[in-house]
């Protein structure tokens, strides 16, 4: 959105994996700078920003898309396990105020130029795990669709440790209030590349 923080983010990993192997790979979301009325990079200058981080990668709406080629064939998207259920507990307790600044597990904050990095296991998250017909010599490749960050705002951390929000009170959810970032325009991070690995055995 015109007006709004630009961010990237990239996949990387081991391209050669074992079938039993723990597969971890890194996320890296990159801010560049200011977006422009027509979608490029506006010029200097250019301000921190801080931004709910747990959205982007820890949310239910974080979302993945992971394809499979076998000798001889096309890319194929390879099925989620349909039996996976995500359970939530239901709390009905009021919301609770969170000051940005010093809560430093969920909000980030970036300079121009700047990415943070997080880790997501494959054989850890049952939304995302591999099919269970896998066999060495399959080729898959993996990424992240588009994201939003429900909140953001120029500035650093440090600036913003008083800045108070709203969330549910088991804090792991999205912002409450301010619904609208306050009336700043939508933080969207376009779908990563695809990263490919190899299953050896």
């Amino acid at each position: 959105s015109p007006g709004a923080p630009y961010f990237t983010v990239t996949v990387t990993g081991p391209t050669l994996v074992k079938s039993y192997e723990n597969l971890k790979l890194t996320l890296r979301f990159t801010y560049h700078g200011v977006t422009g009325t027509n979608g490029s990079l506006q010029g200097s200058p250019t301000p921190s920003v801080t931004f709910h981080s747990w959205v982007l990668t820890e949310s239910p709406d974080f979302a993945v898309q992971v394809q499979r080629r076998r000798a001889g064939s096309d890319w194929e998207d390879c099925q989620i396990y349909e039996e996976y259920v995500c359970g939530w507990m239901v709390y009905d307790e009021p919301d609770v105020k969170v000051y940005v600044g010093q809560q430093s597990d969920d909000f980030t904050s970036l300079n121009p130029g700047e990415s943070w990095l997080t880790t997501v296991s494959v054989t850890e998250r049952p939304d995302i795990y591999l099919p269970r017909d896998s066999m060495p010599g399959d080729v898959f490749r993996y990424r992240v669709k588009r994201s939003e960050a429900d909140w953001w705002d120029w500035g650093t951390m440090e600036e913003h440790r008083e800045t108070a929000l709203m969330l549910p009170c088991f804090i792991k959810a999205k912002v409450t209030d301010p619904k609208d970032r306050g009336g700043r325009p939508r933080l969207l991070v376009p779908a990563s590349e695809w990263f490919e690995f190899t299953l050896i055995e």
